[in-house]
């Protein structure tokens, strides 16, 4: 929810500094006293920040971004009613943004009205349909309310409409690891530690992972099992069949491979979770060329990206790396002894991958499993 300082920074310089109507000289003075103000704010002092905005709104009163973030320093000093009566004179702008939308439910949500807060979302996402920050919001409020369901649908549709936005994936991610479909947890957590892979979310859904894992496989005497969906009928219509869109519910699929890729170990840290993974890996991209004549489609397509980009890492040889990248945070110790083994192998895969990140350019609506 609660959103770090400095968002719009560049973004909103280069979105609006060339719609400026005014003289070269007013309009490098107004982005330099927006840039001063942002980063006044940016280190806690917001009120020489909106000093520095007034002056730039002398110069240009309809440069709306001046408002909205004048509008952001009056959230960050808590006065929020008047942080929402500046970020409501900027809905009549057309080219206002949907920022201006989470701006305003935000400071309802912090003055504990979560029901206002909502409304304003929606309001939003009527005018900006494919805003995934919205819908993030939506959903944390609606899961501070305990609508745990809404919440995820409403993360997931987050998903679907800005697949690249990562904090739908970290959310759902958090809300599904405390489910019967962790599945849906492994999946999100992981795409979203590629599309932010580095910071203190990233470390700590690389812990969530390792300890998902930790709970969902579990090994007896002579077995192994493991638990990560829990399998539910599926309604099948007619209209389904004559479309041809009867579509595998993939967290069974994930929980069989699962299952047969941890045959054969007998305990869960990162030497064994790579060559787990690794067969996971290996049987998914199997079970995507089988299916490539047969428009294999699953409940989740946002599974089919995600496993071809795995597919990119294998092949370039990486896996391994990239394996131990991943779930480095459920034991720095023996990642780093890891690492200090395989020094020159985890610098390629860094620097590999620094150049070929994962791209995600459609994401179906899935089927939420709480």
């Amino acid at each position: 929810m609660k959103r770090l300082f400095g968002i719009l920074l560049w973004a909103l310089f280069c979105l609006f500094g060339t719609q400026l109507s005014f003289g070269q000289n007013n309009r490098e003075q107004v982005l330099a006293l927006q840039r001063q103000a942002i980063e006044l704010m940016d280190n806690g002092d917001p009120d020489q920040g909106i000093v520095l905005l007034r002056q730039a709104l002398t110069l240009d009163p309809d440069y709306w971004p001046l408002t909205y973030e004048m509008a952001y320093a009056y959230m960050v000093k808590r006065d929020y009613q008047k942080a929402i009566k500046l970020a409501k004179t900027l809905y009549k702008y057309e080219d206002c943004n949907d920022l201006v939308y989470q701006l305003v439910g935000n400071c309802y949500d912090y003055l504990k009205n979560p029901k206002k807060a909502l409304k304003v979302y929606a309001q939003g996402l009527k005018r900006f349909p494919d805003s995934g920050a919205l819908y993030l919001e939506q959903g944390v409020v609606s899961g501070m309310q305990g609508h745990y369901d809404e919440a995820v649908a409403s993360f997931e549709k987050g998903i679907s409409v800005a697949p690249m936005f990562p904090s739908n994936y970290y959310r759902a991610a958090q809300f599904y690891a405390y489910s019967t479909s962790k599945v849906w947890s492994q999946i999100y957590g992981e795409i979203m530690m590629n599309l932010l892979p580095s910071g203190d979310r990233n470390k700590e859904m690389s812990e969530l992972l390792f300890r998902n894992y930790k709970t969902g496989i579990v090994f007896s005497t002579d077995s192994v099992s493991v638990d990560f969906y829990e399998n539910r009928p599926i309604a099948i219509t007619i209209d389904m069949l004559l479309a041809g869109d009867v579509r595998e519910p993939y967290g069974a699929v994930y929980e069989a491979a699962m299952q047969a890729a941890a045959g054969g170990e007998r305990s869960v840290d990162l030497e064994s979770l790579n060559r787990i993974r690794s067969r996971w890996i290996d049987e998914g991209l199997k079970k995507l060329d089988e299916g490539a004549n047969t428009v294999l489609k699953y409940d989740n397509q946002i599974v089919v990206p995600f496993l071809e980009y795995l597919r990119s890492v294998r092949d370039a040889g990486h896996l391994e790396a990239y394996n131990y990248w991943v779930l480095r945070e459920g034991n720095k110790t023996a990642f780093g002894l890891w690492v200090n083994d395989n020094r020159q192998k985890f610098n390629d895969f860094m620097k590999w991958f620094e150049h070929n990140r994962l791209k995600i350019a459609d994401a179906p609506i899935p089927i939420s499993y709480l």
